[in-house]
């Protein structure tokens, strides 16, 4: 797709061209911009080059990986030849050697058993080491696991591959399946409007109608462009804030749960729940619960890493778009429109830094427009320059998308970024937005032999 403004990237024919001093067999390790077919785009000492790869699983190897290793095996030709030396991506337990497991465990003076072989299984399955430490440690969290199995072992592997602290309780948070945030929110909504029609006592009539407030500000609004900005800090700060965070603000700032409303939306719906408990009402309570417990996992997804990660961290945030509160003259009838938006925006590679640096990472927006519809939008940052990809579930909607470029390009500029690239494709996203390919373009080749 053509867009007038944004300047093309210089093409760069021939990698000695570019500056790249590489020798043969010299091992390099280059950033992985984008996986596409049988392609992938890496970024070598500031030069932008494309890989062929020759073996249809590679790409897939690559998905994951921010940065990966090569060796360079050729460059007397017109195309350099590298080999991938590691690919990242969890290494399958083969089937045509069944000693591996228990060799591994011997190795690491463990003794063999069923226990141990699950998560010896579910170590290897996410790039982490047999160690007796390791599994020592995954051991004593699962036991606290009445009859767990395989799939929690992956759980708890899973856990330690981002680096994020295992325990009884982070494991059983981790386990816990939900419907998705937005799902929850609205129907938590709408259950709360019609409990405050009745006649409640006035302190609970009070409480709730602080939670009707609370929810109402977790939700974007994205009917008013000129509010969308506002609305997204404050529908972040309500559902990525802890309860914990919030008692600690409510202890330093001296406030009452009532008066901190919105702001503490976490505590706000504790103490609801709380008043709730026991009786006709007790339901209710149990889905504020689950709603907190929803909010919860994806919280401790974003806390800091308790030991250094296998794979990249992401910021991940799951809000809900559209307006909760009945608008005048709606024909809905007051009923909420909500649609789901998975926001994941990428940290430092390498644990470089807590930090997201934005002149520096990677922003994915997937929006579930209904049950058949996706728009994702996925901008790749460097140096304040940006590519970008839109990926469509239809035409029609990826008409609609290319319609709203002009104005994505004049509204990044207002924030100091440049549109270098941009395509709007048709295809379904990732099941998992952070393993798609990044959207850079470029036009060097070289051949990668894996």
């Amino acid at each position: 797709m053509n867009i007038s403004g944004p300047t093309p990237l210089v093409p760069i024919q021939r990698a000695d061209e570019t500056g790249l001093a590489l020798r043969l067999n010299q091992r390099i390790a280059a950033e992985v911009l984008q996986v596409s077919g049988d392609r992938v785009t890496l970024a070598m000492e500031g030069v932008h080059v494309v890989a062929q790869l020759t073996s249809s699983d590679q790409p897939a190897a690559l998905l994951e990986r921010r940065t990966a290793q090569f060796v360079v095996r050729d460059t007397s030709g017109p195309l350099m030849v590298l080999q991938l030396v590691n690919s990242g991506q969890p290494s399958p337990v083969s089937k045509a050697t069944p000693d591996l497991i228990p060799n591994l465990l011997r190795f690491a003076g463990l003794e063999v058993s069923d226990a141990a072989t699950y998560i010896a299984r579910a170590l290897l399955s996410h790039g982490l080491p047999v160690t007796a430490d390791l599994v020592t440690e995954l051991q004593e969290a699962l036991a606290q696991v009445e009859g767990w199995s395989q799939a929690d072992a992956e759980t708890a592997a899973a856990l330690k591959s981002e680096g994020l602290l295992l325990s009884a309780g982070t494991l059983t948070l981790a386990r816990s399946p939900s419907p998705p945030l937005a799902e929850m929110l609205a129907s938590l909504y709408t259950r709360l409007q019609t409990l405050s029609k009745r006649r409640l006592p006035p302190e609970l009539a009070a409480l709730v109608q602080n939670a009707l407030t609370a929810l109402e500000g977790m939700a974007v609004d994205w009917s008013d462009p000129a509010a969308l900005s506002d609305a997204l800090k404050r529908a972040a700060s309500g559902v990525g804030r802890s309860l914990e965070s919030e008692l600690v603000h409510l202890a330093r700032s001296k406030d009452t749960p009532q008066a901190a409303g919105g702001s503490q939306a976490a505590l706000t719906l504790a103490t609801l729940r709380r008043s709730l408990s026991g009786g006709e009402f007790q339901p209710l309570a149990d889905d504020i619960e689950h709603f907190l417990d929803a909010m919860r996992v994806m919280q401790f997804a974003n806390s800091g890493p308790d030991s250094p990660p296998v794979k990249e961290r992401w910021l991940s945030l799951d809000l809900p778009l559209g307006a909760l509160a009945a608008q005048e003259g709606d024909p809905s009838g007051g009923k909420a429109h909500i649609q789901p938006a998975h926001i994941r925006i990428a940290y430092p590679p390498d644990g470089e830094s807590n930090a997201i640096d934005p002149a520096h990472t990677r922003l994915v927006i997937r929006v579930d427009l209904d049950a058949r519809t996706t728009l994702q939008v996925d901008l790749s940052v460097a140096d304040h320059r940006i590519g970008a990809h839109i990926l469509a579930s239809d035409d029609d909607l990826r008409l609609a998308a290319e319609g709203e470029m002009p104005g994505l390009q004049a509204g990044l500029e207002k924030l100091g970024f440049i549109l270098q690239t941009a395509r709007c494709e048709a295809g379904l996203p990732a099941v998992n937005d952070a393993q798609s390919p990044s959207a850079w373009t470029v036009f060097s080749e070289v051949r990668a032999e894996v």
